[in-house]
């Protein structure tokens, strides 16, 4: 199934470990969509190999507020500019903070670009799972290791502030091939809704 939304973006939203780089580069292809890594976009202005894990050190720099800063907002210019050159565009990231999807929406709003959060939902074993098979990974963009979890999911916010127009969860615990044709079918409705 292959869908074309012209000049949109969706954001790629969930906590860590949920399934969200899987489920985004499959609509990447099932969309013929560009998908935008905030874990590249990152490591690309830090000057860092993506698939290096960095020391303690060297991640407290990497993930400091300054650095987030720099990479959401690098990422959001990104996508903006290549949606305007008429491409879809899907932002693989967490946005964890409200602040942070706040910003985004307003510049996509400005920009007269129609948007949708998708968050992935995923049981805590899975993603420990997922987490842990991480570790013996040589190809994984992201830092996020089985010990960074508690953390990273105690600064997670729910988006409850976006509207049900632009955003809904899928559950990322089954098959992949099912998990990108119910996240099609929920972009559809929404597609289709917007145009009436």
């Amino acid at each position: 199934m292959r869908q074309r939304f012209g000049a949109d973006g969706l954001d790629r939203h969930g906590t860590v470990g949920s399934g969200k780089s899987t489920l985004a580069a499959a609509l990447g292809g099932e969309l013929a969509g560009d998908v935008f890594s905030s874990d590249r976009v990152r490591k690309e202005l830090a000057g860092v190999p993506v698939h290096v894990r960095t020391g303690a050190a060297g991640r407290s720099r990497l993930y400091s507020a300054a650095m987030s800063d720099r990479t959401y907002a690098a990422l959001t210019h990104r996508a903006i500019e290549r949606i305007r050159s008429r491409q879809m565009v899907i932002l693989d990231a967490t946005f964890a903070e409200r602040r942070r999807r706040d910003a985004l929406r307003k510049k996509l709003e400005r920009a007269g670009i129609r948007y949708c959060f998708i968050e992935t939902n995923s049981g805590e074993s899975a993603i420990r799972r997922r987490l842990g098979r991480r570790a013996h990974s040589v190809d994984e963009v992201s830092d996020a290791r089985l010990e960074d979890f508690p953390t990273l999911n105690r600064g997670y916010q729910p988006p409850g502030e976006v509207d049900s127009a632009h955003f809904f969860a899928v559950e990322t615990t089954g098959p992949l091939e099912k998990t990108v044709a119910t996240t099609l079918k929920s972009l559809a409705l929404r597609r289709a809704s917007s145009t009436h």
